[in-house]
């Protein structure tokens, strides 16, 4: 009947009949596979621009997905701000082990070289991230988001439009320590644009991140115009967060030097959400996931997911 209702377009008639051949789970694992590829020619078509050749899956900004189809439950977790995918692969790792399909998606701009955030959004991230949610959903009957620092922040954002099984917001930058974020960083980004239609050049086009806890991972600068649109993505978090229902597991760092305790605060008192949880560990580094502690992080994280599936 359906062929009959659309056999004068020829294209999709052979469509449909292609994949009437198929399962619905092959269906799944085909859309699975599909989105993968295009998250990877988005980095290797950025990596190549800056390096001139393609990138192999040991780069810090190669995406990291972890899948096993007798895995039932999985986790989109998102790297921060000026990070890479390898930010999270240790963590990635241990809860694999754990039974539990992992992806780590590459918000643009990361992984490749500092140059490229100049030609990226916040809305390109929440795409980013929306797009490795998409994925995780074709082949897993229960999925869980979550991110460290600004990738807590996406997650937030994406609860507050889309059903998931829980949240996890790790060290999520509501509040900064560094003022320059809040009051100067937009001050400047909108003299910059200004002076820019005079063909002139902005008064502080980088900000230098040289002192960065992770060199390894971190850029060790960072345009001032992507600075704009974190914050960007802070204040899209901040008013999601009366839209968000799911569980939720929030973890910060007491004496982190990047994010002000306060925001994990704001979080658990602001979302709508009634199974909450609120870890407030005594740590003195943001990167906690690299911190010589962080297998209690790991537990905390595999314990709610875990307590969440059943």
């Amino acid at each position: 009947m359906i062929l009959n209702e659309i056999k004068w377009q020829k294209p999709i008639e052979d469509m449909a009949i292609s994949n009437a051949k198929y399962s619905e789970q092959e269906l799944r694992e085909d859309n699975f596979v599909h989105l993968k590829e295009r998250e990877w020619a988005y980095y290797e078509e950025e990596y190549r621009r800056y390096h001139g050749s393609a990138p192999d899956k040991k780069e810090k900004g190669a995406p990291i997905v972890l899948y096993n189809p007798e895995f039932k439950t999985g986790l989109v977790f998102s790297h921060g701000y000026m990070a890479a995918p390898r930010e999270i692969e240790t963590l990635a790792h241990h809860l694999f082990s754990k039974g539990i399909n992992v992806y780590v998606p590459r918000l643009r701009g990361h992984g490749t070289d500092p140059e490229a955030l100049k030609h990226v959004t916040a809305h390109d991230w929440e795409i980013d991230f929306e797009r490795a949610f998409t994925a995780m959903r074709q082949v897993c009957d229960k999925v869980f988001i979550g991110g460290f620092s600004t990738g807590g922040l996406l997650a937030l954002i994406h609860a507050a439009k889309y059903r998931c099984e829980g949240v996890i917001a790790l060290n999520s930058a509501l509040k900064l320590h560094d003022l320059r974020v809040s009051y100067v960083v937009p001050s400047l980004q909108r003299f910059n644009e200004m002076i820019a239609h005079l063909h002139a050049k902005g008064v502080m086009e980088w900000i230098d991140n040289a002192h960065t806890e992770r060199p390894e991972v971190n850029y060790h600068r960072h345009p001032l115009s992507s600075v704009a649109q974190m914050e960007k993505v802070m204040h899209e978090a901040a008013a999601a967060l009366a839209k968000i229902t799911a569980p939720i597991l929030i973890i910060q760092g007491d004496k982190d030097p990047v994010v002000k305790r306060e925001s994990a605060r704001t979080i658990y008192d602001c979302v709508a959400s009634t199974d909450k949880k609120l870890l407030l560990l005594p740590r003195e580094r943001h990167a906690i996931l690299a911190d010589e502690r962080c297998e209690e992080i790991f537990e905390a994280i595999e314990g709610f997911i875990e307590s969440h599936s059943r």
